[in-house]
């Protein structure tokens, strides 16, 4: 009966939200950008996932403006509040 048990608590721990793969495409989102960009350049944009790991994602975006690459990439849900105004994120496209 401790199998039951293992998978109960891997369950609580995992996270709300599929984690994605590398290769995977992900809507990307940028607090800094909007300011810079008079509020029209916070995203979404589409961007690839080219790496990850416990800091984050690793993302290539691709913006009207030219692509970019964002490295510690958290999903929306893992943000902390006391960045307001600086924040970026990922999150799926139909989040």
């Amino acid at each position: 009966m401790a199998e039951p048990n293992k998978a109960a608590a891997a369950a609580a721990t995992a996270p709300a939200y599929r984690k994605p793969a590398v290769g995977d495409i992900v809507h990307f989102y940028d607090e800094q950008r909007a300011v810079n960009y008079s509020k029209q350049g916070g995203g979404p944009y589409a961007a690839m996932v080219t790496f990850r790991d416990v800091g984050g994602l690793s993302l290539q975006i691709f913006a009207p403006h030219g692509g970019f690459h964002a490295e510690r990439v958290r999903h929306k849900s893992e943000l902390d509040p006391k960045d307001a105004g600086k924040k970026k994120w990922w999150q799926w496209p139909r989040d």
